[in-house]
């Protein structure tokens, strides 16, 4: 299945931002077993978890 988003973020410092989501979810029995997330940040973005 795929999903997708718009999503309006503002920080905590004040910036703010909209940012487009593309989720791939594998499904078994009726529940997600598996799940992905692709975007792209935009540009002043902080580094998501894990990318710093």
């Amino acid at each position: 299945m795929f999903v997708e988003t718009s999503n309006d973020i503002e920080f905590t410092d004040g910036r703010r931002f909209r940012m487009e989501e593309v989720t791939v979810q594998r499904c078994e029995d009726g529940k997600v077993v598996h799940e992905r997330f692709y975007y792209t940040p935009p540009p002043g973005a902080p580094p998501a978890i894990g990318e710093e």
